[in-house]
């Protein structure tokens, strides 16, 4: 949808968002998709004694109200928007009605997945992420020896790693803001200083300048240290929870290869053996 957001009403900039995620960013496109719907097509047509002469006409006249409920005042809140396109809505971008009438921010329509959300704070996508790699059942695979990216998360997500990686993230991403806040602070008052020159002296003694950019710069290279500690903590964390949950891991694999490897051995040396005792 070509406008700018700001130019939609409340309403609008919702169905605005999930027509974007469902990649029909466009009127045309909904208007398309819900006149090939044929379901949607017969109750979006309010007016039966309308006929039209052909299709496109049909599809512009289901654009332009698509039109009329993002922009139009009156459509500003979803109950104001006819029953029928919000069935369709629902319908063609794969989204709640809870949703699009503001109760939720959980856009899937799936109620299992939105039931996880609600549940777990994850995203639809991080959801809709771990479904789609479950791994498939196998009655004839040993499920200990097969890798999948959801039990390795599962497994990782179990103790003080949920808590300890997240945080060591956070203590360095939020030393990365300080560090970065000092340099926007030197780069606003060096472009004050050059749209605005103050030539008076005494005015410049107040303003200490010249102190006032080096004290910013040992407060940066003072927290330098700070940001360099925070970096090696949250490395020396994540290399330590993988480290161990890759040790914990491969303990676990092929637990009955060494008797499997006993019983071969054991079966070729019996038979060379036996062979032996023959001569």
């Amino acid at each position: 949808m070509s406008k700018k957001a700001e130019k939609y009403n409340t309403f609008g900039k919702r169905l605005l968002t999930v027509a974007d995620a469902r990649q029909m960013g466009d009127t045309g496109t909904l208007a398309n998709a819900i006149y090939s719907n044929k379901r949607c097509r017969e109750i979006v047509k309010i007016r039966e004694h309308k006929e039209y002469t052909n299709p496109f006409e049909e599809v512009e006249a289901i654009r332009r109200n698509i039109q009329n409920h993002l922009t139009q005042d009156k459509y500003d809140e979803a109950w104001k928007v006819p029953s029928q396109y919000m069935y369709a809505y629902s319908v063609i971008l794969d989204c709640s009605l809870d949703y699009l009438y503001g109760k939720s921010e959980i856009m899937s329509s799936d109620l299992e997945v939105a039931d996880i959300c609600q549940k777990t704070g994850l995203s639809e996508d991080a959801v809709n992420c771990l479904v789609e790699n479950m791994p498939e059942g196998d009655g004839d695979s040993d499920e200990e020896n097969v890798f999948s990216y959801t039990s390795w998360w599962s497994d990782l997500l179990c103790g003080d790693s949920y808590y300890a990686i997240p945080m060591s993230w956070f203590s360095y991403a939020s030393r990365i803001i300080e560090m970065n806040d000092i340099d926007k602070q030197i780069r606003g008052s060096e472009r004050a200083e050059k749209e605005v020159e103050i030539s008076d002296i005494c005015t410049s003694l107040l303003l200490n300048e010249d102190g006032n950019h080096k004290s910013l710069q040992i407060k940066k290279r003072n927290m330098e240290d700070s940001f360099l500690g925070a970096h090696h903590r949250m490395l020396s964390c994540i290399e330590h929870f993988l480290l161990d949950y890759a040790e914990e891991w491969a303990e676990k694999q092929h637990t009955d290869y060494e008797e499997k490897y006993y019983k071969e051995a054991l079966k070729i040396r019996k038979a060379l053996k036996a062979k032996e005792d023959k001569k």
